[in-house]
């Protein structure tokens, strides 16, 4: 029995032969966007399916079979040197003093911003 990929809205979606459910038609959403990478974890559940299937071992409530979403990593903001500094500074503006932050992190943020524009 062929489990089906499809997209819904969007989304990525499970499509399970109607044999499976007494003739009534089931789906079971990825809650993935339809993308690429997450194709290729939707075929990788389809292949577990298709397999728990064959075995025997299939679980009709689908609560096996939910979304992982471990499987597709989150993307991750990139910052710049400068951002982080920034970034950096702001977390320590409550942890040192005033004069620190105006002498000491001013001018290393100033030396930053003169040798981004040298490259």
């Amino acid at each position: 029995m062929k489990v089906g990929i499809e997209v819904s809205k969007g989304y990525l979606r499970l499509r399970f032969p109607r044999a499976l459910f007494n003739g009534n038609q089931k789906y079971l959403s990825l809650n993935l966007v339809d993308t690429p990478e997450n194709r290729v974890a939707a075929e990788i559940k389809v292949r577990q399916i298709e397999l728990d299937i064959l075995a025997g071992y299939f679980d009709p409530t689908l609560a096996k079979y939910k979304a992982d979403h471990t499987a597709t990593p989150k993307k991750q903001k990139v910052y710049s040197l400068l951002e982080l500094w920034e970034k950096y500074t702001q977390f320590k503006s409550g942890q040192v003093q005033e004069s620190t932050l105006v002498r000491d992190y001013s001018l290393i943020e100033r030396e930053a911003h003169q040798s981004i524009t040298y490259y």
